[in-house]
């Protein structure tokens, strides 16, 4: 869910909360986002297209391998889908390539500051909370609907094939039965429940400080070069088909490879470069931010809840998790596709998805509710909400884009996350940076993992495949909810 409690950052600065964020470092974030310093090249290694998470890390990796790098974002840093985020990450995926992926992130992200080099004196602020993450799933006995109660059977032995497999990789996974489900959380009715599934080191992440802390640390200890502000406007391209050249509203900048970290918008932008048909659809989301009343929650144990999704059969998917003073709620609901949407477009909110004024004939907010309700009365009914809104960049098979053009041979795309985009970054910076070194070639779409994540294993590889430009993208479908 690409959305924020928080005003997108206006075209020139970095937010007031990102500002107090940043604190004694707000000097170093005004460095890198000034255009006018003339002493800032227009020559690199590396040109990367994208200010939020993906860009930073890419950046971070590219420049720490020793790569001139220049980043190009043309609104502030964070405009697009990183600074709205849900900003929660979970290792219990279907495909164990993507496990072993994403347990790399959460050691990434455990790790942060240090991997990062931020002093000491600076790590005054929360990157990863690890709450957890429960799936809860709707007991198909007691679903009248026949096509659903098929759904939802399904969906549990498919959880159940999961957690075994997540089990094998060392995830410590939990299968629980409801009465359990119920004890730890008795907020939760465990009538509707056949069981559920619980892995204690998902959470939840700080999206702002992820790609704020970023770029400011490959700026700081590896000299990348930040343009904010700078749309990429046309290419020049040599005879071979490959960019010599980006026009920007900044001016010219000349690269060997470029990156396309742009996400929702990677489909309009590739075709600006010369690049393939990207098979991404820009869906809006929503979420809805409360601040409990005393009368509902009597102290602050809310905050410890974990991330919970109410269901994984059809029409379910909601899913609540706390965030600072607030409980945050989302959804992935029906959305018509918007291709053509604008930046101003992210932080619209649509006809029947005001929790104030609804209209039309839906009310997507009280539909929420009542879906969460079915699970947990408790929180179905904390207080008032607020709305927030954003888009995903979606494939069809959920799966991420991660790999160079088919058309243009020095055109890498890292987009297409389709709601995952923030908990994969430290994994596309690592792909992005071995597709670079390789001169564009993974060895049997295989890349070896940072040797510090796993020292007791000298070569630990992750399989790519599932990234490519040409796979099959609708042969395998990875699971959609958060």
């Amino acid at each position: 869910m690409h959305v924020s409690p928080y005003p997108s950052p206006s075209a020139s600065h970095a937010s007031p909360k990102q500002t107090r964020m940043l604190g004694a470092s707000r000097m170093e974030l005004q460095m890198i986002t000034r255009q006018d310093n003339p002493s800032m090249s227009a020559q690199a290694d590396v040109i990367v297209i994208g200010g939020g998470a993906n860009g930073a890390l890419i950046t971070f990796e590219l420049a720490k391998r020793g790569y001139q790098v220049i980043t190009l974002e043309k609104g502030a840093l964070g405009n697009g889908s990183s600074s709205r985020s849900a900003a929660c990450i979970r290792a219990q995926f279907g495909d164990p390539r993507n496990v072993l992926g994403m347990v790399y992130a959460e050691w990434f992200f455990e790790n942060f500051y240090s991997i990062l080099g931020v002093p000491e004196e600076e790590q005054n602020e929360w990157l990863f909370e690890q709450n957890g993450y429960l799936f809860l799933y709707e007991d198909p006995g007691q679903i009248e609907d026949s096509a659903k109660s098929k759904a939802s059977a399904k969906a549990w032995l498919e959880a159940l094939k999961a957690a075994h497999m997540q089990q094998k990789l060392g995830l410590p996974v939990e299968i629980l039965d409801p009465s359990t489900v119920h004890a730890r959380y008795p907020h939760i009715n465990p009538e509707l429940l056949i069981g559920a599934t619980f892995c204690p080191t998902d959470g939840f992440l700080n999206h702002d400080l992820i790609y704020l802390r970023g770029f400011e640390m490959a700026q700081r200890h590896y000299g990348a070069q930040v343009f904010t502000n700078t749309e990429v406007i046309g290419a020049t391209r040599a005879k071979d088909g490959t960019i010599t050249t980006l026009h920007t509203t900044s001016g010219d900048f000349s690269a060997k490879w470029i990156v396309n970290a742009t996400n929702a918008w990677a489909p309009r932008l590739s075709k600006l470069l010369g690049g393939m048909e990207l098979p991404i659809t820009p869906f809006k989301r929503y979420l809805y931010w409360v601040q409990p009343h005393s009368s509902v929650f009597s102290d602050d144990s809310w905050k410890k809840l974990p991330f919970t999704i109410f269901g994984m059969g059809p029409d379910r998917g909601s899913y609540c998790r706390p965030h600072h003073n607030e409980l945050m709620y989302g959804w992935a609901h029906e959305a018509e596709p918007e291709p053509q949407f604008s930046d101003e477009d992210q932080d619209r909110i649509g006809a029947g998805f005001h929790p104030d004024s609804a209209s039309g004939d839906r009310d997507y907010w009280l539909e929420f509710r009542l879906n969460v309700n079915d699970f947990s009365e408790l929180l179905a009914n904390t207080g008032r909400a607020r709305a927030t809104a954003g888009y995903y960049g979606q494939t069809p098979d959920h799966q991420p884009i991660i790999d160079v053009d088919t058309q243009v041979s020095n055109l890498i795309h890292a987009v297409g996350f389709s709601g995952h985009g923030l908990m994969m970054s430290p994994v596309t910076a690592q792909v992005v940076a071995a597709l670079v070194d390789g001169r564009g070639e993974i060895v049997n779409r295989q890349i070896c993992l940072p040797p510090m994540f796993r020292p007791e294993m000298t070569k630990l590889m992750l399989d790519c495949s599932h990234f490519s430009a040409t796979r099959d993208f609708y042969a395998q479908k990875e699971g959609a909810y958060i």
